[in-house]
C-alpha cells in the first residue's frame, strides 16, 4: 500500500469528529491519521471513517469520521480552535 500525503478540506467538526470531503472516501472501519491544520498550528489525530458517501449522489462526497486517538495537547488546541479563541 503506497502511503503518502493527501489534502482535504473539512466541515462540521467538533470534538468527537468531522466530515472530510473527498472524491475517493475510504470505507468505514478505515483507520485514518489525520494532520489538521487549525490557523497555522498542526495537530495529529487518528480517526476512524464512520460513514462515506461517493461521488454522484446529490450530497458532497466524502467521510464522515470519529476522532479515536488524540493528546490531551492537541484536543485543548483543538476546542480552542472550535470556539473561536
Amino acid at each position: 500500500m503506497e502511503s503518502g500525503t493527501l489534502n482535504y478540506s473539512a466541515r462540521n467538526a467538533n470534538q468527537c469528529g468531522a466530515f472530510i470531503y473527498s472524491e475517493t472516501p475510504s470505507p468505514p472501519k478505515t483507520v485514518v491519521d489525520l494532520d489538521m491544520d487549525l490557523d497555522g498550528q498542526v495537530i495529529q489525530v487518528q480517526a476512524e471513517v464512520i460513514w462515506s458517501r461517493s461521488p454522484g449522489s446529490k450530497m458532497p462526497a466524502g467521510m464522515g469520521v470519529r476522532f479515536c486517538e488524540i493528546s490531551p495537547e492537541a484536543h485543548n488546541r483543538l476546542k480552542q480552535f472550535l470556539s473561536g479563541c
